[in-house]
């Protein structure tokens, strides 16, 4: 939300002093400032299950395993323990993988441990 009120004195002390603001809603300022291929909570709703999306929004709440995210148009929750269950069973079957190779076939590609995460 900092950019989002960078240049908004008023809103930007508000924000500090209290977490929110009253008035219009801070997600469209700073969506301007957010890279164009995230999602908003209208495409997550017509989302195919499984489906991914990068989204946006400042939380709401944290229940459990769960994120609520508020964006322009309504609330998200994104089940964030499942999500890294599912990095770390990829993690561990790109390691089991890794193990099989022949030294001649590692040569050629990046080990696990030099693969970073995109975020």
């Amino acid at each position: 939300m900092a950019c989002a009120v960078r240049f908004h004195d008023d809103r930007r002390s508000e924000w500090g002093a209290l977490g929110f603001t009253s008035g219009p809603q801070m997600m469209p300022l700073a969506r301007k400032g957010l890279p164009s291929d995230l999602a908003d909570s209208r495409a997550l709703r017509e989302a195919e299950h499984g489906q991914r999306l990068r989204l946006a929004g400042p939380v709401a709440a944290a229940d459990g395993t769960s994120l609520v995210l508020l964006d322009e148009h309504g609330p998200t929750r994104s089940d964030v323990l499942a999500a890294l269950r599912r990095l770390v069973s990829a993690r561990s079957r790109l390691e089991r993988e890794w193990e099989r190779l022949t030294d001649d076939e590692r040569e050629s590609l990046p080990s696990p441990d030099a693969i970073e995460d995109e975020g």
